[in-house]
């Protein structure tokens, strides 16, 4: 069952800025430094990875709680609130990997990278990990020539590792088995703030504005158009659930010029403002979006 969430903000000890590209850190040092509570945030464009080695973590992923105990590792995808309480004196891995990297390195295999989508964790015999994440851990802290390069490439083995699991993934959406939509889909996550027209996606994935949405209608219910358009409300709902940005950057966040016509679009898709939202979100009255829809 989904828990309601006191959001505060949140700023890592690294983002997606390494040098490298590929950025790792000890469990044990993000922890004592935020005395071993990570509150709930989100990446718009980095892939997490993380694996316990000793210890417990409490890990919340869009407001639902998954316990660990070691051994443990999980995948932390873009755009998905996330958090974790790790039981003190608790020790494991963490690797942050831009996710156009990631992206790149699975161009060929839409399938692996429509798992990388979602959040996912592996609490029950992580067989092989333990070696990718030390690999990298000791890559990481050397000067050797290539370090970038051997970073980069133990990052897509890492990845791949996570991809590979099947029955692991924590569910965020709905699935069809429609490859056309699933692409569509991963196009919306990368684009939505953008606001492209149903015209420009389809020109993107080499088909017909009408064909698209077919497609869309017969594996989901919706047009081409409304599964835009929902995932670019549920993001406003998200955020105004989970963080304390204020309205207008919310919508500035989301591609909007004019707060107040953010504000009329949201209001006519939710049924309420995003302040009166906000409020019934804030004492129980509105659930509080505890998935994506629309991701693969």
């Amino acid at each position: 069952m989904a828990s309601r969430l006191t959001v505060i903000p949140f700023r890592e000890v690294r983002h997606d800025q390494a040098e490298d590209g590929v950025y790792y850190e000890p469990v044990e040092l993000r922890g004592r430094l935020h005395d071993w509570t990570v509150p709930v945030h989100c990446h718009e464009a980095l892939h997490q990875f993380g694996f316990l080695t000793r210890g417990r973590v409490t890990a919340t992923f869009e407001g639902l709680q998954h316990v660990l105990t070691a051994p443990a590792a999980w995948l932390v995808a873009p755009h998905i609130m996330h958090g974790f309480t790790y039981e003190p004196d608790s020790t494991g891995h963490l690797v942050s990997v831009p996710t156009p990297l990631l992206q790149a390195a699975f161009a060929s295999s839409r399938t692996l990278w429509s798992r990388l989508a979602q959040p996912l964790v592996a609490d029950t015999d992580p067989n092989g990990v333990a070696g990718l994440f030390d690999g990298i851990a000791q890559e990481f802290n050397t000067g050797r020539a290539g370090r970038a390069e051997a970073l980069r490439s133990h990052a897509t083995l890492l990845a791949l590792w996570f991809a590979r699991r099947e029955g692991a993934s924590i569910e965020t959406g709905r699935r069809d088995d429609d490859l056309l939509v699933e692409r569509y889909r991963a196009l919306i996550e990368q684009n939505f703030h953008q606001h492209w027209p149903v015209r420009r996606y389809a020109t993107a994935l080499g088909v017909t504005v009408d064909h698209l949405s077919r497609r869309c209608r017969a594996a989901t219910g919706l047009s081409a158009f409304d599964l835009a358009h929902e995932r670019l409300i549920l993001e406003a709902r998200r955020q105004l659930a989970f963080t304390r940005a204020t309205v207008s950057d919310i919508a500035h966040q989301l591609g909007f010029d004019d707060p107040n016509y953010f504000s009329r679009v949201f209001t006519r898709s939710a049924g309420q403002s995003p302040v009166a939202y906000r409020n019934a979100a804030a004492k129980g009255l509105a659930s509080p979006p505890a998935r994506v829809a629309g991701r693969p």
